[in-house]
C-alpha cells in the first residue's frame, strides 16, 4: 500500500472515527483503505449497496480488521441522516472527521444538461455538506473537537458548470466554516484529488472531450501532467487527516498531503512535470488537486 511509504505508523489515527461518504469506489474507496491501514474506525456511507458491502469487506480481509463499516444512506435524505447519527454513535460513541467526498458529475452544455441534474448536483454536492455540518457540528463544538473536510473543485471549465459551480461552493462553504469556528478546536479544510481516472470521472471526461471536438485520449494526453491514480489520490486525502492541523482554513490538493506526508519527494513532483517549462511546472504545482 502508498500509505506504507508514509512518514506514519500504522495506528496512527487509532481511536478517530471519520465518517467518509462516498468510499463505495474510486478515490474514496482508497481514502477508506489509507485510513483503515492508519488506524481509523472508517464509516463508509454510500448509497450504493453493492460497491459499499464490498469495500468493508475487502478492506477488513485485507488489513486483518473489523474497522471499516459500511452504511447505506441517501446523504440528501434528513430522515435517514438522523438515523445513522444514531447508529454510528451508538457504535463508535462520536464522529470525529467528516469527510465529504461523496459527488455527482453531471457535465454538459448550461443550456442542455435537466434542471433535475442541476438539482441533483446541487444536493449532493452542497446541501448534504450543510446537513451533515448541522448533524454533528453541534456534538464536535461539545466536545471543543473535531475536523470536517471538503472537496471542492475549483475554476470554471467549459461544460461542467453543473459540477463546478456547487463544487466551487464548497470552498466558500469551507471558508465560512472556518471563520466561525476560529475561536474553537474545530478544524476544516479543503482538498482536492487532482485529476484521477475513475469510472465517474472517464464517463464525464468522455462528455467533455467529445463537447470539446477531441477524443478522450487526446484530453487525457493534454492534461498528461495533472493525473493521479486512485490510490494516490486517496492516500493523500488520508494523510491530510493526520495532518489536520495544519492545513486549517487552507485550500489544497492530494498532491501537497502526499508530499507532507513522505510519501513523494520534490524528485517525484519533478519528474511527473519534466514536459512542462518552468512557469507551466509552477503553475501546476499550485494548480494539482484544484481540477477533476
Amino acid at each position: 500500500m502508498l500509505i506504507e511509504k508514509s512518514s506514519f505508523k500504522r495506528d496512527h489515527l487509532k481511536n478517530v472515527t471519520v465518517l467518509l461518504t462516498g468510499g463505495g469506489g474510486g478515490i474514496g474507496y482508497e481514502a477508506a483503505r489509507a485510513l483503515t491501514w492508519l488506524g481509523a474506525n472508517v464509516v463508509i456511507a454510500e448509497i450504493d449497496t453493492t460497491t459499499g458491502m464490498q469495500a468493508q469487506t475487502v478492506i477488513n480481509k485485507e488489513l486483518n480488521t473489523d474497522k471499516v463499516w459500511f452504511y447505506p444512506i441517501d446523504i440528501c435524505n434528513v430522515q435517514e441522516l438522523d438515523i445513522m447519527k444514531l447508529s454510528i454513535n451508538n457504535r463508535f460513541g462520536a464522529v470525529d472527521v467528516i469527510f465529504n467526498n461523496a459527488t455527482v458529475t453531471p457535465f454538459g452544455a448550461i443550456e442542455s444538461v435537466s434542471i433535475q441534474d442541476w438539482d441533483q448536483s446541487y444536493f449532493v454536492n452542497v446541501r448534504a455538506p450543510v446537513l451533515l455540518i448541522q448533524k454533528f457540528l453541534p456534538d464536535m463544538l461539545k466536545r471543543n473537537a473535531g475536523v470536517i473536510v471538503f472537496v471542492p473543485s475549483s475554476g470554471a471549465a467549459p461544460y461542467m458548470g453543473v459540477y463546478e459551480v456547487f463544487k466551487t461552493a464548497q470552498v466558500e462553504l469551507c471558508n465560512t466554516l472556518a471563520g466561525e469556528m476560529e475561536d474553537t478546536n474545530i478544524i476544516t479544510y479543503a482538498i482536492g484529488p487532482g485529476l484521477v481516472k475513475t469510472k465517474t470521472a472517464q464517463k464525464g471526461i468522455e462528455t467533455i472531450a467529445r463537447l470539446m471536438n477531441m477524443s478522450t485520449e487526446e484530453f487525457y494526453r493534454d492534461n498528461e501532467g495533472q493525473i493521479l491514480d486512485a490510490e494516490a489520490a486517496g492516500t493523500g486525502f488520508a494523510i491530510s487527516v493526520a495532518l489536520a492541523k495544519q492545513y486549517n482554513g487552507q485550500e489544497i490538493g492530494s498532491i501537497q498531503a502526499l508530499m507532507d506526508g513522505g510519501v513523494y519527494t520534490q524528485h517525484t513532483i519533478d519528474r511527473s512535470t519534466l514536459m512542462l517549462n518552468e512557469e507551466q511546472r509552477e503553475e501546476y504545482k499550485l494548480r494539482l488537486g484544484k481540477i477533476v
